[in-house]
């Protein structure tokens, strides 16, 4: 598991290189389903889509030249820009990017990222 709010800044991770996407499996579909119907009103998380596309705004980042079923999803919360982005990699990391597809936390289990998600909503 990687933080990256707290790494020190110059130290090379691979959450910092240029993201291979791969798509979500079912087991990872369901489970942002059935966290988003658990959770939904305790963390303003307002509602979630599964992304067939990477966003422009996440293409610097983010290396997909197809449409992919499921290459991610998209957290929705009460803020615009509060919004987030979740992308397994090629390496089978899930990664929890904000807007501008910059890599803010970096995790081998959805469980974890969807967490830290939802402990920044909080915050």
């Amino acid at each position: 598991m990687v933080d990256l709010d707290n790494l020190e800044i110059g130290v090379p991770i691979a959450a910092t290189n240029l993201i291979y996407p791969r798509s979500l499996e079912p087991f990872h579909v369901s489970t942002v389903k059935q966290q988003f119907q658990k959770l939904s009103g305790a963390a303003h998380w307002c509602g979630y889509a599964f992304l067939n596309s990477i966003p422009a705004q996440l293409r610097r980042n983010i290396m997909c030249h197809t449409e992919t079923e499921n290459v991610g999803v998209v957290m929705f919360s009460e803020t615009p820009s509060q919004n987030r982005f979740i992308i397994r990699d090629i390496h089978d990391n899930f990664r929890l990017l904000n807007p501008d597809g910059h890599t803010i936390f970096m995790a081998e289990q959805l469980d974890d990222v969807l967490d830290k998600f939802l402990k920044r909503a909080l915050s």
